[in-house]
């Protein structure tokens, strides 16, 4: 049997306890790092399945809603919020659909549509529309500047359309078609007698009327 002096057993019982605790404090930190980096890994799977599939799609501006505004041949013309990549079709609904008179040969109703857009469905019969703004698309899916623009029929167009003339608010825009129920437009210079409307309002959208 192999005996050792007091102080080689009080070396060995240093070495031991030293050993062990390299040993103790080796595992512990392995557990920790292990833990650490699955907790980390978990969440970037959370993330990339959030941004992968998220809730809602964005169009490539980042917008969630677009605001519209919708005439002519619908049951109620007006300003809307539709969610975006909504097309024509889309703004009809929001607007009661579509009256007797829509000319359907003239409706794309498959067309995209974009923010702070103005659409104008024709009637039967009815002239090809100015649109006055910088955004508007005609029915057809065409925007003013692809068609042969033509004139505002002040015996013809409606109180939305008449409403985007320079000036002519709604109370001005009822004025007109009031005056026509008793009398159609014979020259544009006939506007002038339309309450409301003078010599200076008629500079301003002379250009802009027909009959």
């Amino acid at each position: 049997m192999i005996s050792f002096t007091r102080k080689e057993q009080i070396v060995i019982l240093i070495l031991v306890v030293f050993v062990i605790g390299i040993i103790g404090f080796n595992l512990i930190f392995k557990d920790k790092n292990e833990i650490t980096y699955e907790e980390i890994e978990d969440e970037d799977i959370v993330e990339g399945r959030e941004v992968k599939n998220g809730d809602y799609e964005k169009d490539e501006e980042g917008i969630e809603e677009i605001v519209i505004h919708i005439s002519g041949a619908v049951n109620k013309s007006g300003i809307f919020t539709l969610k975006s990549n909504s097309r024509i079709n889309d703004a009809v609904l929001a607007a009661g659909g579509l009256t007797d008179e829509a000319d359907m040969d003239r409706i794309n109703l498959a067309k995209k549509i974009n923010d702070e857009e103005k659409i104008h469905i024709y009637k039967i019969g009815e002239e090809q529309l100015t649109q006055d703004t910088n955004n508007s698309t005609n029915a057809n899916g065409l925007d003013s500047t692809e068609e042969n623009i033509e004139k505002i029929n002040i015996n013809t167009a409606d109180i939305t359309l008449l409403e985007s003339l320079p000036g002519i608010g709604k109370v001005k825009a009822n004025n007109i078609v009031e005056y026509r129920k008793n009398s159609k437009f014979k020259s544009i210079e006939d506007i002038m007698n339309v309450d409301g409307i003078g010599q200076k309002t008629f500079q301003n959208i002379k250009d802009k009327l027909t009959i």
